[in-house]
């Protein structure tokens, strides 16, 4: 038998390791997770996959349209469930949020957000808001937020989105049914949308976890 015939006797005890599932457990929920209520929820921030990107805003309108306006700074972040001993759970929400001043305001969307989970942000470049963000969510820093379903489908073109909204709130979204018939108490967070044009199919549709509003916690 040549080396690489060999049978590895630490590889046939590994195939004997044994696999243990729950049998009840449910195979659509294991890619469809179910979606938190609607409501108010306790929540560690921590970055998404798209990070801390600095970009520059849109001017100009139609084939004219660039990125040459003032820089800014986007935000991608991932809402992770606080468990009760403290520590991080699972992912509930994922929200985006950047550092353009709202004149109305005097502040931006993600200054207010992290000002509310402690941390008050101070840098003025974009470079030192970037630095300041990032050691911020490193201290896994804990904020209230208020969440809401929403479905939405883009009616306008890939190029230029138009997105409608199919059902908002959790309540509206059409109720799951037991063997009899009788209400569960849960939602289906899958709804149609039925366009406008005449003899169109209905387009499918799933509910997203809006983050309407961040609180500080008492």
């Amino acid at each position: 038998m040549s080396a690489s015939q060999a049978v590895d006797i630490n590889q046939l005890d590994l195939m004997n390791e044994p696999v243990e599932v729950d049998s009840n457990a449910s195979s659509e929920e294991f890619f469809n997770p179910p979606l938190p209520d609607d409501g108010e929820h306790t929540v560690v921030m921590a970055l998404g996959n798209r990070g801390v990107k600095a970009e520059r805003q849109w001017e100009g309108e139609g084939k004219n349209r660039k990125r040459t306006g003032a820089g800014f700074l986007n935000i991608h972040l991932a809402l992770k469930a606080l468990k009760p001993t403290g520590g991080e759970g699972g992912t509930i929400a994922f929200d985006q949020f950047t550092t353009i001043v709202m004149e109305s305001a005097g502040t931006s969307r993600a200054h207010a957000a992290f000002d509310l989970a402690g941390f008050k942000l101070t840098e003025r470049t974009l470079g030192g808001l970037k630095d300041e963000i990032e050691r911020a969510i490193a201290q896994h820093p804990k904020v209230g937020i208020v969440t809401r379903w929403e479905a939405q489908v883009n009616v306008g073109t890939k190029e230029n989105q138009e997105w409608e909204n199919v059902c908002v709130g959790q309540k509206n979204f059409p109720q799951i049914l037991d063997a009899d018939g009788n209400p569960t108490g849960r939602y289906s967070p899958d709804v149609f949308y039925h366009p406008k044009k005449a003899g169109a199919a209905p387009i499918p549709c799933r509910a997203q976890v809006r983050v309407v509003k961040y609180q500080r916690l008492s």
